[in-house]
């Protein structure tokens, strides 16, 4: 099994009463993200593939704060990738336009380890580590995912973590 950190993120428009920030175009923040990924995984010995909608709307949340949650989210995938059963360590990044939600999702997926039920519940309270970090030289302070759940949630939004197969979307990527 492997893990996999979905973030459906923002509305094209913010909830009544919440201050609105310019226009921000995700495929913009997230296309050199992917290319500098791409180079840090091919570095680590990572396969890395990401798919990008090229006709996601622009919405209004700030565009530093979309790039730092989904940047601590690859961060994490890189750092506690492991080797699937072929051998080779994967990563994986999607954005898109989420029909039935009416909202972008974005998906950040590695092969890793599955992650018991308990450490699932806990992993975005503050301070949390899970069992990968705790005797990894990868290291880890337990802030990331708390900060990146409550940056998503100031942009209107959610975000999960789960253990799922690789996706269809990363396949399709890495051919």
């Amino acid at each position: 099994s492997t893990l996999g950190w979905h973030a459906a993120l923002i509305e094209p428009s913010p909830p009544p009463g919440r201050s609105v920030a310019s226009v921000c175009f995700p495929g913009d923040v997230l296309r050199p993200l992917a290319s500098l990924t791409a180079d840090l995984a091919s570095a680590k010995g990572v396969r890395f593939g990401y798919a990008i909608d090229p006709e996601l709307p622009g919405v209004r949340v700030p565009e530093v704060a979309l790039r730092e949650a989904v940047s601590n989210l690859i961060d994490n995938g890189l750092k506690y990738c492991e080797a699937a059963p072929d051998g080779a360590r994967y990563l994986g990044l999607c954005c898109r336009w989420d029909e039935e939600q009416q909202r972008i999702s974005i998906a950040v997926w590695n092969s890793a380890a599955a992650l018991p039920e308990a450490e699932l519940r806990r992993a975005f309270e503050w301070g949390a580590r899970g069992s990968a970090a705790v005797g990894s030289a990868a290291g880890g302070s337990g802030y990331g995912l708390h900060i990146v759940q409550r940056l998503v949630a100031l942009m209107g939004g959610s975000v999960e973590l789960a253990n799922e197969p690789r996706p269809e979307w990363l396949r399709a990527a890495l051919l």
